[in-house]
């Protein structure tokens, strides 16, 4: 029963919606996933972002994000 309920509370986002979420490029989508800097989900062609593994990555974003700028 938690194992349903679990997959019922999970927030799937596309990659427009992550960029939105994160206020960051597609293009910086792409490098995060290709240096896997974040998790996603494939199905078929379609790309799926789960929102709690997108905010445990966040440190590891905001990092590169500081080094860049300072």
């Amino acid at each position: 029963m938690s194992m349903m309920k679990e997959r019922v509370d999970r927030v799937l986002m596309t990659k427009i919606e992550l960029s939105e979420y994160l206020r960051c490029s597609l293009g910086s989508i792409d490098n995060y996933m290709k240096n896997g800097k974040i998790k996603y989900h494939k199905v078929g062609k379609l790309v799926r972002f789960d929102k709690d593994d997108i905010d445990r990555s966040l440190g590891f974003i905001n990092r590169d994000i500081v080094v860049k700028n300072g």
